[in-house]
This record gives C-alpha cells, sequence and structure tokens, in this order.
C-alpha cells in the first residue's frame, strides 16, 4: 500500500450483522497532522476488491493540539464476528485525494448562545455558527427525533438561585410532542426552574498509594465551561467543552522530589449526537496542562418533575450495574430515563424527583443519556433500549478497529 494510504480494518463483535460508527484516532493511525477533511478521502473495499467512498469527519475534541483529530465514519452492514475483536468484519482505505462532498442529515446540527449577543442575532444571542472568540452561555444538540440545550454557566440569564452549570435544562422529544403535545421531556407538563439532566455536580481524585489522607473532591458546581471545539458534519453533530482549571495536591515524599506538587487539570466532556435516536454519548476525560490523563470519579445529579400521583420504576440488574433507566407512568403514557456506561454505575438513588448516581474510578468514561417515550397501548420492555442499544453496541461492545486501538490520550 502506498505511503499515502492508511488500511483501517473493522471488527463488529457481535454474533449478528451490524451497522455502526466507528472513531479512530488519526495520530494513532500514523496520519499527517496537517492532513484534514479536505485532502483526505475514505473508501469501503467492497468483496470483488473495488473501492466504494463513504462520508467522514474528523474532529479534535481536545482542540488542534495536543492529539491529532478523531475520525468518525459509518460501517454498515458489518458482518459478525467473536466477541473478542479478533475478526475483521469490514476494510476501509483512508488515502490522500480530494473527497466526494457529503452532506449530513438536515437536522443534525449545533447552536450557540452567546452573551452578548450581536447585531442581527436573537436576543438570547443563538448562533449555528461556532465562533471561539466569543463566550458562549449554552449550547443545544439536534437531530431529526430530539433536541436538547446544555448550560455552561451556573445562571444563564435567568434569576434563579439554582446553579444550572454543566446540566442539561430542556430536552424536546419530537415523537413525544407529536403524540401527546408535551415535548419537554424533564417537566412535560408545567415548568420548574430546577429541572435539569445529567449535571456533573463533582469529581473525585484518589491520592497515592503512600499518602497517609483520604480522596480530593473539587466540586464542578458554580464553574463555566469553554467550548473548544463544534462541528456539525455529515457523521454527527459534536461539540467538546473544557472546564475552568482546577488543582489536584499530590505528595511525592518519600519516592519523589520535590515533595509536594501541584497538578494543574481540566474535565473535558465531548457530547455527540448522531441520527435518528433520541440519545446523547458523552465522553469525560480529565487531563493536565501537558496532556497527561489522570483517573477520576464523576458524579451526576438528575432533577425531572411530573405530578405527585406518578408511578415511578426503575429498571436496572445488580449482576450488570452498567446501566440504568427509570420510567414514569402517567394516564398510560411511559416517559423513560436511560443511562449506560463503560464502567460500573453505583448509589443509584431516585428521591421524589431526584436521580442522583456515580461511575466507578476510570480514566475515560464513555456514557450514553437516553430519553424513551412510549405512548397508550405500546409494548414496552424496560430494559431493551438502554441495555441493548444503549450499553451493550454502543458502550459495552462498539465497533473498533483491527487490532484494538482506544481513542486515549497519554495516561498518567
Amino acid at each position: 500500500m502506498p505511503k499515502n494510504c492508511w488500511k483501517i480494518d473493522v471488527s463488529n463483535p457481535s454474533p449478528y450483522e451490524r451497522s455502526d460508527y466507528v472513531q479512530v484516532d488519526l495520530k494513532t493511525l500514523g496520519v499527517d497532522p496537517s492532513l484534514d477533511e479536505k485532502q483526505l478521502k475514505l473508501s469501503r473495499k467492497n468483496k470483488d476488491g473495488t473501492p466504494t467512498e463513504v462520508p467522514y469527519q474528523i474532529d479534535y475534541p481536545e482542540g488542534k493540539e495536543p492529539l491529532g483529530g478523531i475520525l468518525s465514519f459509518r460501517s454498515e452492514r458489518t458482518p459478525p464476528g467473536p466477541d473478542d475483536y479478533s475478526q475483521i468484519g469490514a476494510t476501509f482505505v483512508l488515502e490522500e485525494g480530494t473527497p466526494t462532498p457529503f452532506h449530513g442529515p438536515d437536522k443534525l446540527s449545533v447552536s450557540h448562545y452567546y452573551d452578548p449577543a450581536k447585531t442581527g442575532e436573537p436576543t438570547d444571542g443563538f448562533n449555528k455558527k461556532w465562533d471561539k472568540t466569543r463566550k458562549a452561555y449554552g449550547v443545544k444538540l439536534h437531530n431529526d427525533s430530539f433536541d436538547f440545550y446544555m448550560s455552561l454557566v451556573p445562571h444563564p440569564r435567568v434569576p434563579t438561585d439554582v446553579d444550572y452549570t454543566g446540566s442539561v435544562t430542556d430536552v424536546c422529544h419530537h415523537e413525544a410532542k407529536w403524540r401527546t403535545g408535551a415535548a419537554e421531556m424533564l417537566c412535560p407538563w408545567g415548568e420548574r426552574p430546577d429541572k435539569r439532566w445529567g449535571q456533573l455536580t463533582r469529581l473525585v481524585f484518589f491520592p497515592l498509594p503512600w499518602e497517609p489522607k483520604g480522596v480530593e473532591t473539587v466540586s464542578l458546581l458554580g464553574q463555566e465551561y469553554e467550548i473548544v471545539w463544534s462541528q456539525s458534519g455529515p457523521i454527527r453533530a459534536i461539540v467538546a467543552l473544557k472546564s475552568q482549571p482546577f488543582t489536584i495536591p499530590y505528595e511525592g515524599v518519600p519516592f519523589f522530589e520535590p515533595g509536594h506538587h501541584d497538578v494543574r487539570c481540566n474535565l473535558y466532556r465531548v457530547l455527540s449526537v448522531y441520527p435518528s435516536e433520541a440519545c446523547y454519548i458523552e465522553e469525560l476525560f480529565v487531563l493536565t496542562g501537558d496532556g497527561i490523563s489522570i483517573s477520576f470519579r464523576p458524579f451526576f445529579l438528575s432533577d425531572v418533575h411530573y405530578p405527585e400521583a406518578l408511578q415511578i420504576s426503575c429498571a436496572r440488574f445488580e449482576q450488570i450495574p452498567d446501566y440504568f433507566a427509570v420510567w414514569k407512568h402517567f394516564a398510560g403514557l411511559r416517559f423513560g430515563y436511560g443511562f449506560a456506561a463503560d464502567s460500573h454505575v453505583r448509589e443509584l438513588e431516585t428521591k421524589g424527583n431526584k436521580i442522583v448516581w456515580r461511575l466507578s474510578l476510570s480514566h475515560r468514561a464513555t456514557s450514553v443519556h437516553s430519553f424513551m417515550f412510549h405512548g397508550v397501548g405500546d409494548r414496552v420492555d424496560p430494559f431493551h433500549w438502554i441495555g441493548h442499544y444503549g450499553w451493550y453496541e454502543k458502550v459495552y461492545k462498539p465497533f473498533r478497529t483491527f487490532p484494538l486501538q482506544h481513542c486515549y490520550g497519554p495516561i498518567a
């Protein structure tokens, strides 16, 4: 294969044919970082050896530096294989050349809300274009099934004591709106200022093994996030957020000098929406100033409001502690809130309108936040979507390149 070509072998770890999305770290693949979407084309190798060009996009979740881009594409009708990723299901070739301009779904997009608004913008500062020189107080991701808004500041031009930073404050489910007129998933009837979903309230960091102290807790409330990447392409709508810097103290004595060291870090949250599913995928990681990954434990809070007489149920298998769904039943309607992750979900509690949980210690946590709706007379399996499509296919056994490659940065 010529120097300007890179082969990408995709493995399907399921015992059935699947169509799904693939992510590839271009730096690990060895692609020149100066090459971008205008200079690269991607093709799938057919059974007869001929190529078929396919759409893709390149994103930079941490900004252009220090790591390279993440290539995303969809592998259609990928043959089944063993669950250990030991078999190639499809082969793609990335090469230098002028790509065919593929256009993404019309409703797949990212909206930005700036303060102050510029001339020609609505009073809320709405603009589809990402301007890295301006301060955004919120973002909204859209597809053809739903859209959701996340606040990047504690109080986004709203006179309330509720801290909204890093939380989803509005979820519009298109089917729910069509069938009931109640589109807002977080408070279908009425309006509550404290409604929110998936708020990261704090991070916990563990000390070095020889340090005689407890964990270090970093509160994320009262913080602000900045947008470091935003793009709506043919594959996904994506926005990457970076927290304000925080410091983790470590003691090197008696093994390292200097004895005391303060490590300056940032939390990154990468939110992605793909076509036709009412869910978003979130990747969490913490990097030091020089790009080294640090393990952490994240804590989540949600506040979902319904009438008092509502029936509430929780779908969860204790022997598979990586996903759950909270269902709220009202007048034959079922509203579901699902979460799945590639690490264990612990300390899950549902108290009234509040749902709290945390994840186990990890360097990089990938999770799925799903919003489900079923109307009167619909047959409902409370576990199926979040367990199969959310957990199994998206985070436990996603498509990966062969041999295995993870989109991780350096680890401390």
